[in-house]
């Protein structure tokens, strides 16, 4: 039996038959893939997002030094002359406690920049750009040892080691979440189409008697897995696209002084997304199917 392209159309219907006749264990398997990708997909936005801070940490080639309390303008003179004297040094500027607040007034509102100006808990800073950021460490310890300058109390080499030990953690379980969807989905597919199978058994058996290739009887299982695994990734996308922007939202307004940019679902992940949806049901379909040919399903019914 020869696999032209009406018998391929009326294969695909069989698989898509299938579907629909198993619909409660087609589900079964969509809800269980659906909830593997949304968790793996949320575990990858959070990487990508956690490699966007890092590399904006580390794009900013500027240092704070604060200023204490007890310094006079002229004194801040000696220091501005102290710092650009520094060989790393490319630029030195001043920065007021009232400039710091009048930067967020759109942000923060004019009747409460007004309010902090009264009583203004901040204080004059220079915002110092080096030229080497290979030097940065050692640019910033001579700065702060200063008299007359204190470093502010979130050190960015501290801040960048923290974020890329939480990176590092972060890909570890990326990795292993996107191993474990590989196996457990290849696992989930392939049963179910072995379920299938099994339903059919007596099908298979009276179309093997009648000449049907191996080819022939594996298109419809094939085309079940593809189907249950591309949907799965498409609704899963739906879902992570969803929780993503209900998140990014508050993160948003939780963080609106701080010019921070979050990952959301871009193209990249839905092309990765249902290229792994159609893979796992192929591979799946095609391991489950070669497997019930070559035991049970090579058995004939003799017509």
């Amino acid at each position: 039996m020869k696999l032209n392209l009406n018998s391929f159309v009326y294969l695909i219907k069989e698989g898509f038959k299938s579907i629909w006749n198993n619909w409660i264990i087609s589900l079964a398997t969509t809800v269980v893939l659906i909830c593997c990708l949304v968790l793996t997909g949320s575990t990858v936005l959070l990487s990508n997002s956690a490699n966007k801070i890092l590399d904006k940490i580390k794009s900013q080639n500027t240092i704070t030094a604060y200023l204490t309390k007890d310094f006079h303008e002229e004194d801040y003179k000696k220091i501005e002359k102290k710092i650009n004297d520094i060989p790393n040094v490319t630029n030195v500027e001043f920065c007021s406690k009232d400039q710091q607040i009048e930067k967020y007034s759109s942000k923060i509102g004019k009747d409460f920049v007004d309010v902090l100006k009264e009583n203004n808990p901040l204080r004059d800073s220079y915002i110092i750009k080096v030229k080497d950021l290979n030097k940065y460490d050692e640019t910033a310890d001579t700065i702060y040892a200063l008299q007359g300058v204190e470093p502010p109390l979130i050190n960015t080499k501290d801040t960048v080691k923290k974020v890329s030990n939480f990176i590092n953690i972060i890909c570890t379980i990326k990795i292993l979440l996107i191993v474990a969807f590989a196996f457990l989905a290849l696992f989930i597919i392939s049963n179910t189409i072995k379920i299938t199978m099994y339903g059919r058994r007596l099908e298979i058996s009276i179309m093997k008697s009648v000449g049907a290739t191996n080819l022939f009887i594996r298109v419809p299982f094939i085309v079940e897995g593809i189907v249950i695994g591309v949907i799965s990734s498409l609704i899963s996308l739906g879902v992570l696209k969803i929780l993503s922007d209900i998140i990014l939202n508050l993160l948003r307004k939780m963080l609106q002084l701080m010019p921070i940019s979050f990952e959301g679902v871009d193209t990249a992940m839905v092309v990765c997304f249902v290229l792994a949806g159609f893979f796992s049901g192929f591979i799946g379909g095609v391991i489950s199917i070669r497997k019930y040919l070559h035991k049970e399903g090579g058995e004939v019914v003799a017509l």
